[in-house]
């Protein structure tokens, strides 16, 4: 997904938003104009589609703005630390295993090397929410 200005971005998350809200509108309707009896049970699954849409609506906002972002073309120093781990990410991951002082000079000299230039930000990007 390319994203390029805030204009775009907004738009992007306006069309996610609109048919999550369309289709909460349709539940609303449905609990509303149930019997009773059944209203208590469309009411449960409407929650549990509430939920749904707000943590899907929280991925694709962050996944778009990731996009907008990359798009940006900054270098690492302009990108904020949260950004930055983001693309030490893949680097991070064999330092975790490994207890070579080699492998962690030689991302020390990549990222400092790295400092003044473009990022490359990865382009499959997931956000996992969790709420504590």
């Amino acid at each position: 997904m390319k994203i390029r200005t805030v204009s775009e971005l907004s738009t992007v998350l306006r069309g996610d938003l609109a048919w999550r809200r369309k289709e909460l509108v349709t539940y609303r309707g449905l609990v509303c104009g149930a019997e009773a009896a059944k209203k208590q049970a469309l009411l449960r699954g409407a929650v549990a589609v509430l939920y749904a849409h707000w943590e899907g609506f929280v991925k694709a906002a962050c996944q778009g703005y990731v996009a907008f972002v990359r798009q940006q073309r900054l270098n690492l120093c302009d990108l904020s630390n949260n950004f930055l781990a983001l693309v030490a990410r893949s680097h991070l991951h064999s330092l975790n295993e490994s207890k070579k002082v080699l492998l962690h000079i030689s991302f020390v000299e990549w990222f400092l090397g790295e400092w003044v230039s473009r990022a490359r930000m990865p382009r499959e990007f997931v956000v996992s929410v969790f709420i504590s």
